[in-house]
């Protein structure tokens, strides 16, 4: 009986090892097809590079940065991309660029609500990610959130003065939360650097 049992015992053993033998393998003909891959990128030759993230994938699908590569690459190359992030941060929740781009990816597909999730997550993760504030503060605006809207182009322009909508979008805000005066001076700020659409709002403004 105690023969039976070790000799089950050693296969069990055996197969635990063969198998977690063959789990290493994988993942490092994996890797070695995604350092492949960042090298033909480096290369110009992104649909390549694309094919061996593919590969890397199909043999190890738990790196988190490789779908945040292979997302990156179909970005550049105006390829479908979103999902790859997503996957990134669905497997590593903190992943913050990650949350970056499917923010950015969301806010360019008009889906605000999504976007300010993932643009929220990055400032929860990351306080100092100031930069977030332009795109909150936009994407804030378009639902109608226009406190939220303000607070957020605030963080933003305290620390980069140069983007010329901010003054733009708070104009609009003010506008939204019916502060015609705020909204005047910021629309006026942002005529001055040479936008036509905050013209047109002053017209609209002195109209009502």
């Amino acid at each position: 009986m105690n023969k039976i049992f070790s000799l089950c015992a050693l296969m069990l053993f055996t197969a635990i090892s063969c198998g977690q033998s063959r789990e290493k393998n994988a993942h490092e003909q994996a890797l070695n097809y995604a350092l492949e891959a960042e090298e033909l990128f480096v290369q110009g030759d992104t649909i390549a590079a694309l094919q061996l993230y593919d590969k890397a994938i199909a043999l190890d699908s738990l790196q988190s940065q490789w779908f945040f590569r292979r997302g990156m690459m179909r970005r550049v190359g105006n390829l479908l991309s979103v999902e790859d992030f997503k996957k990134s941060v669905e497997l590593d929740p903190e992943f913050v660029n990650g949350h970056i781009l499917i923010a950015s990816a969301l806010y360019r597909e008009r889906k605000y609500v999504e976007s300010i999730y993932h643009s929220e997550r990055v400032l929860s993760l990351n306080p100092d990610a100031w930069e977030m504030g332009y795109g909150l503060g936009l994407a804030y605006y378009y639902v109608g959130e226009f406190e939220k809207s303000i607070a957020n182009l605030k963080m933003y322009d305290a620390m980069d003065k140069d983007r010329r909508w901010v003054n733009y979008y708070f104009g609009l805000s003010y506008k939204g939360l019916g502060d015609m005066e705020q909204a005047k001076l910021f629309l006026i700020r942002a005529a001055e650097q040479g936008i036509e659409e905050a013209k047109n709002e002053l017209e609209k403004l002195d109209i009502d």
